[in-house]
């Protein structure tokens, strides 16, 4: 394991399979892509922060009949400060997420000054909710054995969903507990989200 100081530039690119978050980690040793579920949570900018890195190596791709080698760095676990603008000069080309690639182990919790930390396991298919009338079922099976701490959480509450949900899922989940659906705001320093006061 590698521990160091770091400039993580999360962006969403737009593939075959629809939009996926993807990241570019500058460190002293050079620059490196970042493919991670993870990211799936955070808006596109700019992350100065912590990285305990796994692997660094490289990874091929093919893209428009040609091939294309990158170096990637496996991120084991990450702690970010600050976040930034995004230089939205900077292009990039990229492949298609693998999920087929373990990704490293997060262990997904519920935090809440009256509720005790809880570990849950997601089933991998992806949800579809089809009857507007019908949200908390939905909500129920989107988001599994973290519904009820969702359903029942205070103002200031704060969830972690589990990033080694199937990529697919953890999008529906962030795209249902984020400003637009539920309302709750993406704490990016611990990766939670939190209940805001006024919802």
């Amino acid at each position: 394991m590698y521990h160091t100081e770091g400039t993580l530039v999360v962006r969403t690119v737009y593939g075959r399979n629809g939009p996926f978050s993807v990241g570019t980690l500058s460190l002293d040793l050079g620059e490196f892509v970042v493919k991670d579920k993870r990211l799936e949570q955070f808006d596109d900018g700019e992350y100065e922060g912590h990285f305990t890195l796994a692997h660094i190596g490289p990874s091929c791709y093919l893209s428009n009949g040609r091939m294309v080698v990158e170096l990637r760095a496996k991120l084991f676990d990450f702690r970010l400060d600050v976040q930034g603008p995004i230089d939205e000069a900077a292009d990039i080309e990229v492949a298609e997420p693998d999920d087929d690639e373990p990704e490293s182990k997060a262990s997904p919790a519920v935090e809440s000054p009256a509720q005790p930390e809880a570990t849950v396991t997601e089933t991998p298919s992806p949800v579809v909710v089809e009857e507007e009338g019908d949200d908390e079922a939905a909500d129920a099976t989107l988001f599994g054995p973290l519904w009820p701490a969702i359903r029942d959480a205070k103002p200031g509450d704060r969830v972690k969903l589990d990033s080694s949900t199937p990529r697919p899922r953890l999008k529906q989940q962030v795209a249902r507990i984020g400003p637009n659906g539920l309302g709750w705001t993406f704490d990016f320093t611990p990766q939670e989200w939190v209940k805001p006061t006024h919802h």
